[in-house]
């Protein structure tokens, strides 16, 4: 019998155009694997806490803290086909608490493995991650109307400044939009590789 992979559709919410990526992985990838693949995928700088919710099954999963009101369902422990395993299912992925961005991820296929290539990877998507730390959808979009209009836009663009949830997170560097490429992405014991 052949292996499957999941493409599925990650999509960022609130954004119009809208910012997606489409990626390919295996169901028995875990949950805090598939936040790696997003992280990768997505452009972000995995410098903020994430977490994934289900909606029907109103559980939150992430990273356990001992910061945590109540304990989460551990994301390490979690398969991706737990939850995502036929065509059209989805999960809400929230990264950064203090901007909030909300992310839907939702099978687009169930496909047979092809043994030629490495899983997970990056298949398709369309434009650029908005910047770390800039405020949510409305600082993004405060930051987009500035930049279109420099002399007229906002006074204050509130992209990099420290958020009160990340300030005891290590900072992440600015980096400018870039184009989205297909890429494999390897997952290697204890890291993750681009290549």
């Amino acid at each position: 019998m052949m292996d499957i992979v999941l493409e599925l559709d990650i999509t960022l919410l609130y954004t119009r155009p809208a910012i997606w990526r489409r990626v390919q992985v295996p169901p028995r990838m875990n949950l805090h694997e598939l936040h790696c693949v997003v992280q990768l995928a997505m452009g972000w700088h995995n410098c903020h806490l994430y977490q994934f919710i289900q909606g029907n099954r109103d559980e939150y999963i992430t990273l356990p803290s001992e910061f945590d009101w109540e304990t989460p369902t551990d994301s390490r422990t979690v398969l991706v086909g737990d939850y995502l395993a036929d065509k059209g299912e989805k999960i809400a992925y929230e990264y950064d608490f203090g901007d909030g961005w909300m992310h839907e991820i939702k099978v687009r296929n169930v496909l047979d493995a092809d043994p030629a290539q490495q899983y997970p990877r990056l298949v398709a998507g369309e434009r650029a991650c908005p910047p770390e730390d800039c405020g949510g959808t409305p600082g993004f979009a405060e930051l987009l109307q500035a930049m279109q209009n420099p002399r007229g836009g906002p006074k204050k663009i509130r992209a990099n400044q420290p958020k009160s949830a990340s300030s005891a997170l290590p900072s992440c560097p600015a980096r400018p939009p870039v184009k989205i490429r297909v890429l494999r992405v390897a997952i290697l014991p204890g890291s993750f590789q681009a290549t």
